[in-house]
């Protein structure tokens, strides 16, 4: 597996995923251009909520969820519920060319898990999302029938500025998810992982649209 670099980081998500997508930015669904057209400057964030209709995990996954928790905190998440509520702020830090996400799952009968992933740009115009302890993930950016698709091309972990790639069995799965416009106000997602051996372990599907309201980052 080729080794994934960071290089020069774009100041804005919507930005980032122009960088990624190169000339195939022209086939997105226009409300979607729209959509990311608009995300904030380094100094600004921007807030989404929305409902997750389906929140799924196999038996495989629930294991891997809790087995992961200690250093990835909520980015697996260990439950199989329905229409689920989700708040997610996109933002960036002062002198941090990085972009951050965080994302609160409000569950049923429980204190909300909450996690923090950020974004850079390797090699190739791959997209690489960190989601703690220094590992991650390279993801590739296609357009299809208008929507936005990202593809997992590899897990990795970093450790002093050296990114070692992890093997398929110590992975949750290939990840696959698809932004969807729904109107020039609502987007829906879908988010698939699906192991060579274990098959589907994780699944999300919910509807967002974005807000002014700002969240609490406690």
């Amino acid at each position: 597996m080729q080794a994934l670099s960071t290089t020069y980081l774009p100041v804005s998500e919507g930005e980032l995923i122009k960088t990624a997508l190169g000339a195939s930015w022209g086939a997105l669904h226009p409300n979607i251009q729209r959509r990311f057209d608009h995300n904030p400057t380094a100094t600004e964030q921007l807030y989404y909520r929305g409902t997750l209709d389906n929140l799924w995990c196999s038996t495989t996954g629930m294991w891997l969820a809790r087995f992961t928790s200690p250093l990835l905190g909520g980015v697996l998440i260990p439950a199989c519920q329905q229409h689920v509520p989700v708040d997610i702020v996109v933002f960036s830090k002062p002198d941090d060319k990085r972009i951050y996400k965080r994302r609160w799952y409000h569950l049923a009968k429980s204190s909300p898990i909450i996690f923090t992933s950020h974004m850079a740009l390797g090699k190739d115009n791959v997209l690489l999302e960190y989601v703690g302890a220094g590992f991650g993930m390279g993801l590739k950016l296609s357009v299809v029938e208008g929507d936005l698709h990202f593809h997992s091309c590899g897990y990795f972990w970093e450790i002093f500025g050296v990114k070692i790639p992890l093997p398929n069995i110590l992975t949750p799965g290939a990840t696959w998810l698809i932004h969807h416009n729904v109107s020039a106000q609502e987007f829906a997602i879908k988010i698939v992982i699906t192991h060579r051996w274990f098959g589907r372990t994780f699944l999300q599907e919910g509807r967002f649209h974005s807000t002014d309201k700002s969240f609490n980052f406690s």
